[in-house]
C-alpha cells in the first residue's frame, strides 16, 4: 500500500500517527481481493488521507478527517469523519472504509 498524506490548516503528521494510520488502514489488506497478485503487477493500492483541525465545536476542536482509497481495477473507496483526536479519525475511516470494500467483494466475487 502506499500512502500519501496532506495536512490542512493546524494539523501536522507526526511520525507516530502516520505509522498509527499505516498500521490502521493495512488491516483492511485482508478484504482486498487478489491483492497480492495486484502487487506482483506493480499496480499499487494507494491510500490518501487528509486532516483539517479548522473546525470548531461548542466541545472543542474537531478534526475533519478524509481517506480514499484506489485500488486498480477494483475501484475507489472513500470515507469522511470528525473526530476530537488524530487517532479517533484514523479508527472512524477504517470502520467507514470496511464495510464498502466487504459490500464490493460480495458483489464482484
Amino acid at each position: 500500500m502506499l500512502f500519501h498524506f496532506q495536512s490542512g490548516a493546524g494539523t501536522t503528521f507526526k511520525d507516530d500517527h502516520r505509522s498509527y494510520f499505516e498500521d490502521r488502514f493495512r488491516t483492511l489488506k485482508k478484504f482486498m481481493e487478489n491483492y497480492e497478485q495486484n502487487r506482483a503487477l506493480n499496480d499499487t493500492v494507494e491510500v490518501r488521507v487528509s486532516l483539517n483541525r479548522n473546525l470548531h465545536h461548542k466541545k472543542g476542536d474537531l478534526i475533519q478527517g478524509k481517506a480514499t482509497i484506489f485500488y486498480p481495477g477494483h475501484g475507489r473507496f472513500h470515507a469522511e469523519t470528525k473526530g476530537s483526536t488524530l487517532k479517533a479519525c484514523a479508527d472512524d475511516l477504517v470502520d467507514k472504509l470496511k464495510p464498502q470494500i466487504q459490500k464490493f467483494k460480495a458483489h464482484h466475487a
